[in-house]
């Protein structure tokens, strides 16, 4: 399972980014702008997205990813009938 930080940037100051390894990382304004990018950029493979504190030293949030969904909807059943 890939794994993807949203933590604060070390580079931009206020900045979030997405961070999938080393290198240069997309940076975001928001958090959730962040969250959201991660959210479409990995929702169609098995992903677990972990959201740091503004301090960027604790996970608060893990966001896990099916790989099924395409708006990273990760709880959806897919067998499940509509309403």
């Amino acid at each position: 399972m890939r794994i993807i930080r949203v933590q604060p940037s070390q580079r931009f100051f206020r900045f979030w980014e997405a961070a999938e390894g080393d290198g240069p990382q997309p940076a975001f304004r928001h958090r959730n702008d962040a969250i959201t990018y991660a959210k479409g950029r990995f929702s169609r493979s098995r992903t677990e997205i972990h959201v740091y504190d503004y301090d960027g030293k604790e996970v608060v949030e893990k966001i896990t990813l099916n790989g099924r969904s395409r708006h990273g909807e990760s709880n959806a059943d897919p067998d499940a009938a509509p309403d």
